[in-house]
């Protein structure tokens, strides 16, 4: 999924995901010809792992 996309998918922003990336938090992300990419797998898992 694009930042975009993952950002809907968790209820957040791309801005958030951005900065969970840039500090090494938020979920695991994926890096292709200079874009990052979000695996579902990973989402959920992150989604899961998160204290509500």
């Amino acid at each position: 999924m694009t930042p975009a996309e993952a950002a809907a998918y968790l209820g957040s922003t791309e801005g958030t995901l951005r900065s969970y990336r840039c500090r090494g938090k938020g979920p695991r992300s994926q890096k292709d010809g200079g874009r990052y990419f979000y695996r579902v797998e990973d989402l959920d898992a992150y989604r899961a792992a998160r204290p509500r």
